[in-house]
């Protein structure tokens, strides 16, 4: 809801807020609840863009401006916003991407084609129908239950909510369960590189959007991922670099105690590793990089 109408002021400008907030949503999937920082009173949107989703900067500028807090520093009318968009909108087909559909592009006609003006509706595969022209395509990526074409069914309540009480440990807990019902495994027992390399990337790319967002960029599996990439692929120096040992403990309650479970553990401490199993198990790190890269989570 746009700032103003909460006040009980409802403006030309109002609506396009509501447009903008609607496209943060097409653009990442995401809940827009869940991508309002309240503590720095901004949106952080680019962050969780669907994967082969490319925005011009002119572009970006405009989804920001849609939904700036401020009446004054925000779009007046549509007719402000339809140029711009007109000359940016660019056709993008992600590629190997499950649950997202092609950026379509359109000719944007500066006639209305809905009763209210900045109104968006419903188009093709998921998009919103800006006047005339398809804008923005939607994955799925909320933080309920989900599925993938496997039909493998995951609720993430619990997760998010453990997240969101920084509850760290017990949240490590949870994405461990959560992968061994993804590789269809008991829950406390370990993944091996052929499993790692099974699982779902929507769901992969669920865990670390929720573990980015609530640790505010500490932790998530993009991270390791680009430590891992920044250490060219050293697996002692990239464990130097997460704050994990080099060696695996053989109990469950000795591999707990390795890990710090706050946030001043080090960037891409977590999740930890608890989950990894198989002979050459230090492998788990190039196996889940290589995983990831596939689905475009980090790249």
């Amino acid at each position: 809801m746009p700032p103003e109408q909460t006040k009980g002021k409802v403006l030309p400008a109002s609506d396009l807020y509501s447009l903008g907030v609607t496209c943060l949503h097409l653009l990442t999937g995401m809940p827009p609840t869940e991508l309002f920082d309240v503590i720095d009173q901004r949106w952080m949107w680019r962050e969780y863009l669907a994967p082969g989703v490319r925005l011009t900067s002119q572009l970006r500028e405009v989804v920001d401006k849609l939904v700036e807090p401020s009446l004054r520093h925000r779009y007046r009318s549509v007719e402000e916003v339809l140029p711009i968009v007109s000359a940016n909108v660019t056709a993008v087909v992600p590629s190997g991407q499950t649950q997202v559909h092609s950026l379509l592009q359109s000719p944007i006609s500066k006639q209305p084609t809905t009763p209210i003006p900045g109104k968006p509706t419903q188009g093709r595969g998921g998009a919103i129908n800006l006047n005339g022209g398809l804008f923005a395509v939607v994955p799925n990526r909320r933080g309920g239950a989900q599925h993938d074409s496997s039909g493998i069914k995951i609720d993430y309540t619990n997760l998010r909510n453990l997240l969101q009480r920084k509850r760290w440990e017990d949240a490590d807990e949870q994405t461990w369960e959560i992968l061994c019902q993804l590789a269809e495994k008991r829950a406390g027992t370990h993944l091996s590189q052929s499993e790692i390399k099974k699982l779902p990337c929507p769901h992969l790319r669920q865990l670390d959007i929720l573990w980015f967002k609530y640790s505010r960029g500490q932790f998530g599996f993009r991270i390791q991922k680009r430590i891992y990439e920044q250490v060219g692929g050293e697996y002692d120096l990239f464990c130097d670099r997460v704050g994990w040992p080099t060696y695996r403990p053989t109990s469950p309650r000795a591999a707990a105690s390795l890990f710090e479970f706050s946030l001043r553990a080090p960037l891409g401490h977590l999740p930890s590793r608890r989950w990894v199993g198989g002979i050459h198990w230090w492998k788990h790190a190039k196996v889940l990089a290589e995983k990831l890269e596939q689905c475009g989570i980090g790249g």
